[in-house]
């Protein structure tokens, strides 16, 4: 029997794999995305498949790759890494959980209470639409961290083959101008069949120019839903979305789900690049403070970094400040995204802290990272 470990790159993925005898028995594929944090972009490389066949699992195979794929992402100039992860698997990788889930919930006819506004047009989505819904994704997103850059080859909201669904997306008009747009029930493939199509209307996605379309939106939510006998609809936006919280008057459920170590995770793979180019979103930070000046020492197993601010201006170097944290690179990314506080992981048994924290905590806020249902991987 001879086993070989090898790389290899298809056109839009790179794979990290076990061969027995010639054959692929275990494999990690690699999705290079362009991801925010706030309103810098950083390499972000999304693994969006882990596999072992059956007859060869719990010999390391899947470990073998998935340190191969973080060795060649360090190589390949990668910030960070993300994936939607099963539990207790890939913590020992230095995933840390950094998504948390946001369901909304409202009765249908309660969301029959909002107001249609004759203003606007209501139509399904074409392709047609593409340009208009990426300039509104981009522009409601700009500064939400996790949410990845779509390109000029992004596909839209495609239709299922599976006769009898209805379209994945519609549009609303003004004056024959795309202002806003809500997709549903598309989360992954559209070709292969899921039960969620049937037992729940879910909403996926809402941008909008402007909030004066909301009431629109939700009444012709309510209609869909009601077509298709749905008694409830579930939206499953950020927490601080603006269109969260105008459902609200209508008497709205949120459920928010933070997973343990599994579920949307991350982890940094060179704290140095990425420091450097989130540099001028922390700049931004800074000047919503109105710092002056101060000093912390962020220290990780993967490097030391120190921020300096000085006059207004923040500098990103190596070196050792009198103000520090230790801590490890999983704790850190937590922060880095917004998912935890500084407040609250300064309870950690492994995190160390020294002097003062004010920068810190203005460095690193909390907020609300998010992927978008059909950009998950």
């Amino acid at each position: 029997m001879t086993v070989v470990f090898r790389g290899r790159d298809e056109k839009e993925a790179h794979y990290e794999e076990v061969l027995i005898d010639g054959m692929s028995v275990s494999y990690v594929r690699l999705v290079p995305y362009e991801m925010r944090v706030g309103s810098s972009i950083v390499k972000m490389g999304g693994i969006a498949g882990v596999e072992t066949k059956k007859e060869h699992r719990m010999k390391g195979y899947a470990r073998s790759c998935i340190t191969r794929t973080i060795k060649y992402m360090l190589d390949e100039g990668y910030d960070v890494s993300m994936l939607f992860g099963i539990p207790n698997f890939y913590t020992k990788f230095g995933y840390a959980p950094c998504l948390p889930q946001h369901i909304l919930i409202l009765n249908t006819r309660d969301a029959e209470e909002a107001q249609r506004r004759s203003e606007y047009t209501v139509r399904d989505f074409t392709e047609e639409d593409i340009e208009s819904v990426l300039r509104i994704y981009h522009d409601n997103n700009k500064r939400r961290t996790c949410t990845v850059l779509r390109g000029k080859d992004w596909k839209g909201f495609r239709h299922s083959r599976r006769p009898g669904y209805p379209p994945p997306a519609f549009v609303l008009e003004k004056e024959g101008r795309v202002v806003a747009y809500v997709a549903f029930h598309r989360s992954m493939d559209p070709d292969e069949e899921y039960e969620r199509y049937d037992y729940e209307f879910l909403v996926t996605e809402i941008g909008a120019e402007s909030s004066h379309s909301f009431s629109t939106i939700l009444n012709e939510l309510a209609s869909r839903a009601l077509d298709r006998r749905f008694g409830r609809i579930h939206l499953s936006i950020p927490f601080d979305h603006p269109f969260a919280e105008y459902c609200r008057r209508f008497g709205a459920e949120s459920r928010i789900e933070y997973p343990k170590n599994g579920g949307g995770m991350m982890r940094i793979i060179n704290q140095k690049t990425l420091f450097e180019k989130i540099r001028e979103e922390l700049q931004l930070r800074i000047d919503e403070s109105n710092l002056d000046e101060g000093e912390v020492e962020v220290k990780t197993e993967l490097g030391s970094t120190l921020f300096t601010v000085e006059d207004g201006r923040l500098n990103v170097t190596e070196g050792k400040g009198r103000n520090r944290i230790d801590l490890p690179q999983s704790i850190l990314t937590q922060l880095v995204v917004g998912y935890r506080s500084v407040e609250d992981v300064m309870n950690e048994d492994k995190v160390n802290v020294k002097g003062n924290t004010r920068l810190l905590k203005i460095l690193f806020p909390r907020s609300f990272p998010y992927i978008w249902r059909i950009d998950r991987f």
